[in-house]
């Protein structure tokens, strides 16, 4: 019982960093997103 209550608490803990690292309004996903967006402007914006 003791080791699958901490299985529990430890998975929930990687969750939560997960989420408070990749997740959210200021995380990496965004980040990336905005990223990809911006070089996307400057491909299309290059005249050949």
């Amino acid at each position: 019982m003791r080791s699958l209550l901490i299985t529990l608490l430890l998975l929930l803990a990687v969750i939560l960093i997960f989420n408070s690292t990749v997740g959210g309004k200021d995380g990496t996903e965004e980040m990336v997103r905005s990223g990809g967006s911006r070089i996307n402007s400057v491909i299309e914006s290059i005249n050949p």
